[in-house]
């Protein structure tokens, strides 16, 4: 049987620490490969996940065995390069019921006008 699954990189901000004379280091980022089918979502989660209506940010829903982290407080989002693009995670479903064991997470298309793409890929 074939997986429909491919590798592909994930960016993840390591948090950061006081360092030994007090000072503050912010953390940097750290990569690694997943393997994950990446789809386009439909309208029916287009619109749960884009529910403003008048957004036209791309949406791709990501299946994985590895846990893929959404903003939450103090924790920077998950960022996947796919095709060339920057996406970051906006959620992640823990789907276990002991047959497929995974995760299904949204990402949003970064936007280069916001500056944040130059920031994340250097």
């Amino acid at each position: 049987m074939s997986s429909f699954r491919a590798i592909h990189k994930i960016r993840r901000k390591i948090t950061g620490a006081v360092n030994e004379e007090g000072y503050y280091d912010a953390g940097n980022y750290i990569e690694f490969p997943i393997y994950a089918s990446v789809q386009p979502v439909n309208l029916q989660e287009y619109t749960a996940y884009e529910p403003q209506g008048g957004r036209t940010a791309d949406l791709v829903k990501v299946y994985t065995s590895v846990e893929l982290y959404p903003m939450r407080e103090g924790i920077e989002a998950d960022v996947l390069e796919w095709r060339g693009r920057l996406w970051r995670c906006i959620r992640c479903e823990t789907w276990q019921s002991n047959v497929i064991n995974h995760y299904k997470a949204i990402f949003r298309e970064i936007d280069d006008d916001e500056g944040q793409a130059e920031e994340i890929s250097t």
